[in-house]
């Protein structure tokens, strides 16, 4: 998955997270919503597919196999393998070589962004940490006894600056606490909630969080969601600080923490990797304290299903698999049936045009078709596979011989390896656009980010064909197939003949 496909799926996620964020920020945990962000920063940083069955993408393949048309193979030239493929006819002019060596114009644009971004964001926190270290220890006596009373791992200093109004926290492994040196030192019950609020961002390890929120914006600067969610997400950080106070010192000092948060919401030093007490949507903060109470166990509950069902439903890729429904409805044949000494005739054209082939031997039980359909049949003598609806047989027709009992044998042999991003056919690459369309015609795509291979599984094989675009800046495209045989348990694909390839000056797919 490229990063505009990842930066696109976490987009709806966003979207997901932005939605129930407005409809229940007051009454669910302000906890929740962290860990909401931090699904998708995971979704946006972390180049792995989750395939789920209960996926939106999952339902959305479903649906566009309802809705799409059969797959039409054109008339091609068969070569012998793999390692012929530059054999293979090429209709038009073949992708320029630059375009290979050279990154595109688009990738070059992103990576622009992104170090501007970064400089951007590094530069400030620079300047900002050279402000905080011209700071001094605070000598306090209520101060030295709270520190006695809080027990922490890292090591947590509290300072004092003349360059910043408000309070702050910076730093992640060396923490400190920032506050300015005109403080009214001897309003203990104030110092008591400004400790308290800054001393929560150190045990949330909220200035990580900062930073990781920070890298994704880098990343994805160019969608505007992420922007969205780098403003909404600093905010809960600071709804969830707020909200782990009000309990931590009692509900009954609401008025007076809030009170505390209004005075103190002046002019403030900024930092992309400090937390403090944040000048945006104050009074978002205020409504939340005040309607801030003791959480009941079935909102705890609620949290948890609103966080797995978001998660599953958003954030995991489609099953690659063309099973997703149940057993009666399985598109491809899996059902093995023996005839004996009996010639099978199939439809494979409106023409009726009949197939014998098989004598003796296991084949796939089929499908039903209608009258214009393929149908497929695969034993130890040949494969004959036709495809078209309703079209001209010889511009849609595609009938090659297949030995699958030969390939079966030299995939169990370790002859033939499964396709894999490290063992990909001459001339692909894992950017292409890969799909797998079997025997009925069922398209699938082929994630080789997320690709595994299942060496332990009990493979029940399902032959088709393998379909790469390879996509140029210019517009043009590659378009190759290959036979080949995918496992329908697990997904795992192995590449056989090479079938054609062609080169269009227009990408039309």
């Amino acid at each position: 998955m490229d990063i505009i496909q990842t930066s696109v799926s976490a987009s709806v996620l966003i979207v997901a997270v932005v939605i129930i964020r407005t409809l229940a920020l007051h009454k669910l945990p302000k906890k929740t919503f962290i860990v909401l962000w931090g699904v998708v920063l995971f979704r946006l940083l972390v180049p792995v597919s989750i395939p789920s069955r209960f996926s939106l993408y999952t339902g959305l393949d479903m649906l566009k196999g309802l809705l799409a048309e059969d797959f039409y193979f054109t008339p091609t030239m068969k070569t012998a393998g793999i390692s012929n493929m530059a054999d293979a006819p090429v209709t038009e002019v073949t992708v320029d070589a630059a375009n290979a060596i050279f990154p595109s114009p688009v990738k070059i644009v992103w990576f622009i962004g992104m170090s501007a971004f970064a400089l951007f964001f590094t530069i400030v926190y620079v300047k900002c940490v050279r402000q905080f270290n011209m700071s001094l220890p605070v000598k306090n006596e209520f101060i030295t006894l709270w520190m006695q009373e809080k027990s922490l791992l890292r090591p947590v200093q509290i300072r004092q600056n003349d360059r910043i109004k408000t309070p702050l926290t910076y730093g992640v492994f060396r923490p400190v606490i920032l506050l300015p040196k005109n403080t009214d030192w001897k309003d203990e019950m104030k110092l008591r909630y400004i400790l308290a609020h800054e001393f929560t961002h150190i045990r949330h390890f909220d200035t990580l969080l900062k930073l990781i929120i920070t890298i994704a914006v880098c990343v994805h600067w160019f969608n505007p969601l992420v922007w969205v969610m780098y403003i909404v997400a600093n905010r809960d950080i600071e709804l969830s600080c707020d909200e782990t106070v009000v309990r931590s010192q009692g509900e009954t000092m609401k008025s007076s923490y809030a009170l505390m948060l209004l005075e103190l919401e002046k002019e403030k030093a900024y930092s992309p990797f400090a937390n403090h007490f944040s000048k945006s949507a104050i009074e978002e903060r205020m409504v939340s304290i005040m309607k801030t109470k003791k959480m009941s166990i079935m909102a705890i509950v609620l949290a948890v299903l609103l966080v797995a069902a978001t998660s599953t439903v958003f954030a995991t890729d489609a099953l690659t698999t063309t099973d997703t429904s149940s057993g009666e409805n399985v598109k491809y044949a899996e059902k093995i049936t023996d005839y004996d000494d009996k010639d099978a005739a199939f439809t494979a054209d409106s023409s009726a045009t009949p197939f014998s082939s098989h004598k003796g031997t296991d084949v796939y039980d089929l499908m039903n078709f209608d009258g214009k359909d393929a149908d497929f049949i695969a034993d130890s003598y040949g494969t004959s596979f036709s495809s078209h609806k309703g079209t001209p047989a010889d511009e849609q027709k595609h009938a090659v011989d297949f030995d699958l009992e030969k390939a079966i044998a030299d995939i169990k042999s370790g002859a033939v390896k499964p396709l894999s991003k490290d063992n990909l056919p001459d001339g692909i690459s894992k950017d292409d656009v890969i799909k797998f369309t079997d025997q009925n015609g069922k398209k699938s795509d082929v994630n080789l980010n997320g690709f595994s291979i299942h060496a332990n599984c009990a493979h029940v094989y399902t032959p088709g064909i393998l379909v790469v675009n390879a996509k140029a800046s210019d517009g043009s495209c590659t378009y190759t197939t290959f036979d080949a045989i995918r496992c329908h348990k697990c997904n795992t694909i192995w590449v056989l003949d090479l079938i054609s390839t062609t080169t269009y000056r227009v990408c039309p797919h």
